[in-house]
């Protein structure tokens, strides 16, 4: 047997490291049959054994089998695979396994570079099991791939062996110890609920918000409607753990989070409308990876937006948005803008984007493509309703009203009148200020 080298790739985690805790962890198996051959046929005899799949190939010939992973049930487990398991044998000088890998369209999410040979149908050790901590998250349509290198020599006669597959056995975190329980929890412990709140995801003052301690804290704004200081309570914490790269609103509770390595989570927070610690099951889910953005922000209805380095605005439509599922609307992706370099860029509901430029500048715009994708605009979109707008951070609870804090970490309230066409007409000529100690990591509302 030869010893293998272990080299891995969760997105842009460049280090698989032990397993440094223990915790139940959740099995599903791929059967050895399950798997096929990528390419041309003409380089193995493929047929079913008593305990899986026999893979013979040519001299010298590389295979690569692939197989769908399949996700554990929602309500039981996260899907952050943290242990990979292989059962296979071959052939005494036969082929070896090279690399396995986890591959979610063109992006390799894992890659194990090794040199395996043996019978490992019983055993699980070091070998054959590989273990990573942080969990590398596993989306809807990824795939297992093993690339098997067959034997070749002088003698032309040379037999290059076989392979056989009988399974492969991901291992993930049970729900009761999963990072996704654990973001939701408070000391109240309440259990996820089935379902989010009705309503039609119109504004009504809620603004949640990160804190240094990684909590995640409710607040009521009484006051949103006519800049009244009037405050429900003066916070609650719904949830701890939240240390993520951007956290940004759906709509009707529901909570978008980007981890460091792209994942986009899902969460629906049952207890949106009264600060209540209930979260819907299935909070915690991964919904789609490779979101590396400098700036992301959802339109309303399942509208995600997305900024890439080069400008170019992104639209995508998450399909899964009231369940967490991971379901996208065709054209999910399509660019419907260039040139959105800001400083902030936030949705004001209704199709209408704000973005504040370098110079403070405040502009106004309207996506009247947000149904569908298409690169479809409002007149006047691009115009500049406002100066002087060098907040820390900026966000809208739709209906025009804008929320900003400032250097002073007071929270201060503006309403756009003009929002719906882009006018210049405000409620009141400055922010006015209704809050004061808001200096949090991230702040939003909606």
């Amino acid at each position: 047997m030869k010893k293998m080298l272990l080299t891995a790739l969760f997105m842009i985690l460049p280090f698989i490291q032990p397993l440094l805790y223990a915790q139940s962890l959740f099995k599903v198996t791929i059967p050895g049959r399950s798997f096929s051959l990528v390419g041309s046929a003409s380089q193995a005899v493929i047929d079913d054994v008593a305990d899986g799949r026999r893979f013979r190939g040519k001299p010298a010939a590389k295979l690569v089998l692939s197989a769908k992973v399949p996700l554990p049930p929602a309500a039981k487990a996260a899907p952050n695979m943290q242990q990979l398991t292989l059962h296979f044998r071959t052939s005494r000088s036969g082929p070896s396994l090279r690399k396995v890998e986890l591959r979610y369209g063109s992006s390799t999410r894992l890659r194990i570079q090794t040199h395996l040979s043996g019978d490992f149908t019983k055993s699980a050790n070091s070998n054959n099991r590989w273990s990573w901590n942080p969990p590398g998250a596993v989306a809807p349509g990824t795939l297992l791939q093993l690339e098997v290198i067959f034997p070749t020599g002088i003698d032309s006669q040379i037999d290059p062996g076989e392979l056989v597959l009988t399974s492969a056995v991901m291992e993930y975190p049970l729900k009761a110890a999963s990072a996704g329980d654990r973001v939701m929890s408070n000391q109240n412990n309440n259990a996820p609920v089935a379902n989010l709140p009705a309503g039609s995801g119109a504004s009504n003052g809620i603004i949640y918000a990160v804190a240094d301690n990684k909590n995640l804290m409710w607040y009521h704004h009484t006051g949103r409607d006519n800049d009244a200081i009037s405050w429900a309570t003066d916070g609650r914490a719904v949830g701890v753990g939240w240390d993520f790269k951007q956290v940004f609103p759906g709509e009707n509770g529901v909570i978008y989070a980007i981890k460091e390595n792209g994942d986009l989570l899902w969460y629906g927070h049952a207890g949106h409308g009264n600060g209540s610690n209930a979260w819907v099951a299935g909070s915690g889910n991964v919904v789609g990876i490779g979101w590396d953005f400098p700036h992301v922000f959802s339109g309303g209805d399942g509208v995600i937006y997305a900024v890439k380095d080069n400008g170019d605005l992104l639209w995508y439509k998450h399909t899964g948005h009231k369940d967490g599922s991971a379901n996208w609307a065709a054209g999910s992706g399509n660019v419907v803008g260039t040139g959105w370099t800001a400083k902030h860029v936030f949705s004001g509901g209704d199709g209408v984007i704000y973005l504040v430029k370098d110079n403070d500048e405040l502009l106004w715009y309207r996506h009247t493509g947000r149904g569908n994708g298409s690169f479809n605009w409002a007149a006047g979109s691009g115009k500049t309703i406002g100066t002087g707008w060098g907040f820390k951070q900026v966000f809208s609870d739709g209906g025009g009203v804008i929320y900003a804090v400032n250097p002073k970490n007071e929270l201060l309230w503006s309403r756009h009148d003009g929002y719906l066409d882009g006018g210049s007409n405000w409620a009141a000529p400055q922010p006015k200020k209704v809050g004061e100690g808001w200096g949090f990591k991230t702040v939003f509302a909606r």
